[in-house]
């Protein structure tokens, strides 16, 4: 677009420059004074304390399986790794009996042989059996499906310093 007017400059005083921070620095007087030199020689600062153990690694269930008792016990590994690793989330499908149907990788770790473990754990897993015979007994064999997540939370360990050269 071509503009026809004039540039119209805005009228400053000169004096007026700086005047809003003199007058902040006027009214927020501090008592602290800051010095560039030290008042202690360097010295190595002190070290961090040690860090809390961790909880071992673990398996949560979520969604509509959470209101069953899951039955089996995992002995689930920590991994050494050279990062944290995420949760393995695996989504499953349990019959009526508490056997698992279905698992399937959600998300993976970052670590393909604890992904592995979920996915055997959880094939493996057993939950309490729900009531399927009697009077209020569904026709439909899927409605005694029940689906949910297990979250395997892995724990990291760190991976043993060496003197190696990297590669």
């Amino acid at each position: 677009m071509d503009w026809a007017e004039k540039p119209y400059w805005l009228n400053l005083p000169i004096q007026q420059l700086g005047q809003l921070l003199a007058t902040f620095a006027g009214t927020n007087l501090s008592e602290a004074k800051l010095s560039l030199q030290s008042e202690t020689s360097l010295i190595m600062p002190a070290a961090p304390p040690p860090p809390e153990p961790r909880q071992p690694s673990r398996v949560r269930v979520t969604g509509e399986l959470a209101r069953r008792q899951l039955l089996t016990e995992f002995q689930l590994a920590s991994w050494p790794h050279n990062d944290i690793l995420t949760n393995t989330v695996i989504g499953v499908v349990v019959k009526a009996d508490g056997q698992v149907l279905s698992a399937d990788l959600v998300s993976g770790s970052g670590l393909v042989s604890a992904d592995q473990q979920a996915l055997n754990g959880a094939s493996a897993a057993r939950f309490n059996s729900v009531e399927t015979s009697g009077p209020g007994r569904n026709e439909n064999p899927l409605n005694e499906l029940m689906w949910g997540t297990l979250i395997f939370e892995w724990r990291t360990l760190p991976l043993p310093m060496t003197n190696a050269p990297e590669r």
